[in-house]
């Protein structure tokens, strides 16, 4: 039986800098095309001199070059690659491409023949049939069952649709970035929310405040399989797992054995409400290629699901609140309400508010009361009634006698 993703173990994906080495810097500076046989003859003697010194090494009893030695005789398994690329070109055998000033060079690893000899159940939540196929063989793999499962009927899912949280938003804008950290502060306040964004924001949460618990926060890359926090009963997910383009194009060109077109373009797509009558129309950035567009939805969005999913959203009755600031469309992902950034990132003003209601659980609405509790000026409480905002955000409800009611406690 797999539960897991298996791509991991048949695609081996290895990068290099200029300063790896003269013939990465070659490729780095003047493109493959520039490559000739000879060049890497050269690089793959080279090579093999410094395997024989560090071996030498090794066989000393100089442990620290185990590992260079590894990483060279890696080094020269990926060159020789290199000169089987150039005669062919990229393929199920191998496959090079540069981008984010380096040398990535990828191959297909031989699947474990234990795999191919015995039985395989094959378990996965945002599995896909044709790049599963790829894997394993068409005639290896085969549909038993696809089931669709409803979430608890106590999940709340909120969703931002007017912005999609990437990595540079996140990390480069400091107005943004400080009302993000406001609200993982204020979310920490309960016991069981947990975090998921991107591996730089996370150790910036823990910059002013080395006391949050490492358990409560989590990365895109690093959350499938994890148990650490279904336990928990709210999840703020700000981002979305990313892949580069030409990353997923590389491993789209192992999986079928053809080059892959990574363009994309404007499309329109669904974010799938509760009730299909609401489901709303979003225009989003998506690739071309059709195959391309399978690959991106594992990929991406199907590990942005996985993430989201670390709160076991089919289990139980408890309820449980997914807060998903990004609009990126995650196919699968059933969303309850949608939201635009300015109702979930608020003004110091607002947040003052909020985590006023916050502290006391229930408070009367009535603006002296509610400016005396939170610091504000009476004018600054009447304003902020006066919003629509008021009435319709996901912090606080107001019940039949006016006060303001925590949501979240």
């Amino acid at each position: 039986m797999i539960d897991e993703d298996p791509i991991s173990h048949v695609i081996q994906d290895h990068t290099y800098e200029s300063t790896n080495g003269k013939i990465w810097k070659v490729i780095l500076n003047d493109g493959l095309e520039t490559v000739t046989s000879d060049d890497i003859d050269k690089a793959i003697q080279l090579l093999n001199l410094q395997i024989k010194g560090v071996a030498k090494k090794a066989k000393s009893g100089d442990v620290s070059s185990i590992s260079e030695l590894n990483k060279l005789y890696e080094e020269l398994e990926d060159v020789k690659l290199l000169k089987s690329i150039k005669l062919n070109g990229n393929g199920e055998n191998g496959a090079v491409s540069v981008y984010s000033n380096q040398v990535h060079i990828a191959r297909k690893i031989l699947t474990d023949p234990k795999w191919m000899k015995s039985p395989i159940l094959y378990l996965n939540g945002t599995g896909n049939n044709e790049i599963t196929k790829s894997i394993f063989g068409k005639d290896k793999f085969q549909i038993t069952e696809e089931i669709r499962v409803k979430y608890n009927p106590n999940v709340n899912v909120i969703q931002i649709q007017n912005k999609s949280f990437s990595k540079s938003q996140v990390n480069e804008n400091s107005e943004t970035k400080k009302q993000l950290l406001d609200l993982v502060s204020y979310f920490y306040h309960y016991e069981k929310s947990c975090v998921i964004s991107y591996q730089d924001f996370v150790k910036e949460c823990f910059k002013d405040n080395p006391d949050y618990h490492p358990d409560r926060f989590m990365y895109f890359g690093n959350t499938r399989g994890t148990n650490s926090v279904e336990e928990n009963n709210i999840i703020l997910v700000i981002g979305r797992h990313y892949l580069p383009r030409q990353s997923i194009s590389l491993k789209g060109t192992i999986l079928f054995g053809e080059e892959m077109n990574h363009n994309v373009d404007n499309f329109t797509r669904t974010i799938e409400l509760g009730d299909p009558d609401q489901n709303a129309q979003i225009e989003c950035q998506d690739f071309v290629n059709d195959k391309m567009k399978m690959l991106g939805r594992y990929f991406n969005e199907g590990e942005t699901l996985q993430s989201i999913n670390r709160l076991r959203l089919l289990h139980g009755n408890e309820r449980k609140t997914v807060i998903y600031l990004s609009n990126n469309v995650v196919d699968g992902l059933c969303v309850n309400d949608l939201k635009i950034v300015d109702d979930i990132l608020v003004s110091d003003e607002r947040m003052k508010l909020i985590k006023t209601v916050q502290s006391h659980h229930r408070l009367q609405g009535k603006p002296r009361i509610l400016a005396e509790e939170s610091g504000l000026t009476s004018k600054q409480v009447s304003n902020l009634k006066n919003k629509k905002w008021f009435k319709d955000n996901i912090f606080f409800s107001i019940d039949d006698t006016g006060h303001l009611i925590d949501k979240f406690q």
